[in-house]
């Protein structure tokens, strides 16, 4: 075969691939040299910041001239934006809203402005805020707590009357509110303080210097005249009754003039009574409305007490309270070697939930509490127990509520004894007692109590049971929930003359 034709001259060997390494090489340069161009505009994209977004255009609404100046702190703008909202009377001709109506209103009482705490207020009774649908019957429930809290925030402010409104709500709820209602239960006590700052005895202490110049409420004095002379919330009290019929008088209210009068000669000529004393045919129907002077209206309030109707807001409390109590007592034991005596301090906290409660009770006994060398025994007990309250329907004398306690549980602890090291023991306890509590329904109060106590215990160490007798007083105070009571208030005093003849919804002229 004729293979001349394959056989190159050595300077012509790799001609070829060597022309196509160059092609290769151009074309990776020519590469290089783009990157290169473009590299340094990325880098300095990279070290510039991206151009912010155009802003957006602001939201104004209708009212923006009013509700600016409103978040800043003027109140008066809040009320005049709200006022706005209320009625509708809006530049672009949006409707009313009420809920932005009671935010501006409330936001106007919030800076100063006693109108807007008015004005909240009402709308929370009106059922125009606040408003919560109970299904499955679709009840309407009002707000009736955000409507006295709006009234508190006016008294606080000043502005007198609102104390004595707030005091209306708290006298009679379902006067004050037509219908159903949440956040306010009846508290003699709490509308006394109310009425209290209304009648306004801390800058105008003197009877003699009360003028009708708006410095004192006349309703407020009046009302509250009427809860000393039934001992209602307050200590009965002849002498503050007149005295604050005389202020109503003073302030304005002509209508209490007579009474006052009346309360002064009786008291002079002794033959002052109570109120309740008077027969009940003498009292005018509580359905009809009066002549107009303050404490008339007199509405008819027994069908808002129907428990078919589902509107017994007592019915839908939580009812769930804290008792925290100390306590101090005697103890004393049965059985060999001797009878013995000695000081108990004890503590406890107990968890209520309506008329049953659960505790934990502990405590230190001893016989010779300032001689630990001659102590014959030391007792350190934990008792866990389940307790039942039961209001009784007594009226006492005083401004406070009566109560049957029981309990028992088991107990655990340890004991020493003069020739005894301690050892645990274990047993049971059962109490009876007797409570009286501060007037006020809900929220913090004081009580008391009287308790016996029989206790069990099997001494492990000496191998015997041992029987004790315990008499303690107790002393603490509650936290939430509502006072206890049976449903539909059963076992309280049923004779309510101040609900019963005049609770009037507080009037707004």
């Amino acid at each position: 075969m004729d293979v001349a034709h394959l056989v190159q001259p050595a300077g012509m060997r790799g001609a070829l691939p060597l022309a196509g390494m160059h092609a290769r090489t151009v074309l990776i340069a020519l590469l290089l040299i783009v990157i290169a161009s473009l590299v340094p505009g990325l880098a300095h994209a990279q070290d510039e910041d991206p151009e912010p977004p155009p802003p957006l255009p602001p939201v104004e609404g209708p009212l923006e001239h009013l509700e600016a100046p409103c978040a800043e702190g003027d109140g008066a703008k809040c009320l005049e934006a709200g006022l706005a909202w209320h009625t509708g009377q809006i530049p672009d001709g949006s409707p009313a809203n009420h809920p932005k109506a009671v935010n501006f209103f409330q936001a106007a009482c919030a800076f100063g402005v006693v109108e807007g705490c008015l004005r909240a207020a009402k709308m929370y009774l009106d059922r125009e805020a606040g408003v919560l649908v109970i299904m499955p019957a679709g009840t309407a429930e009002a707000d009736l707590g955000a409507a006295a809290e709006q009234l508190k925030f006016a008294c606080d402010l000043g502005h007198v009357a609102s104390c004595g409104r707030m005091g209306d709500i708290y006298v009679n709820p379902t006067g004050a509110m037509e219908g159903a209602f949440r956040g306010v239960e009846q508290d003699y006590f709490y509308a006394a303080q109310a009425y209290g700052f209304g009648c306004n005895e801390r800058y105008v202490p003197d009877a003699a210097d009360v003028r009708p110049d708006g410095r004192v409420d006349a309703r407020s004095c009046a009302r509250l005249g009427e809860l000393h002379e039934r001992g209602a919330g307050v200590m009965r009290n002849g002498k503050l009754a007149l005295n604050y019929y005389d202020r109503a008088c003073r302030a304005g209210a002509a209508a209490w003039c007579a009474k006052a009068d009346a309360i002064k000669q009786a008291l002079a000529d002794g033959t002052w009574t109570h109120p309740d004393q008077a027969t009940r045919e003498d009292r005018p129907d509580p359905g009809r409305r009066g002549d107009g002077h303050l404490g008339s209206i007199r509405p008819d309030t027994e069908r808002f007490e129907d428990p078919a109707l589902g509107i017994d807001d007592r019915k839908r409390e939580a009812g769930v309270r804290l008792d925290f109590a100390g306590m101090i007592g005697s103890r004393w034991f049965y059985g060999p070697p001797r009878t013995l005596g000695g000081i108990n301090f004890k503590a406890g906290l107990t968890v209520w939930a309506k008329l049953i409660g659960f505790g934990l009770e502990s405590g230190f006994n001893t016989d010779r509490l300032f001689v630990p060398s001659g102590r014959y025994y030391a007792r350190y007990t934990h008792a866990f127990v389940v307790k039942g309250i039961f209001p009784l329907p007594v009226k006492l004398p005083l401004p406070a509520m009566l109560a049957l306690g029981v309990g028992a549980g088991p107990l655990f602890g340890h004991q020493r004894f003069e020739e005894v090291p301690f050892f645990p023991f274990v047993g049971a306890r059962e109490h009876i007692q007797i409570v009286i509590s501060s007037p006020q329904r809900r929220g913090a109060r004081q009580w008391g109590a009287f308790r016996v106590e029989q206790q069990q215990t099997w001494l492990g160490a000496v191998q015997r049971l041992e029987h004790s007798t315990q008499i303690m007083f107790l002393f603490g105070f509650t936290a939430g929930g509502v006072a206890p009571e049976y449903p539909n208030g059963k076992g309280r005093v049923k004779e309510d003359d101040i609900t019963n003849r005049d609770a009037p919804r507080p009037n707004w002229d």
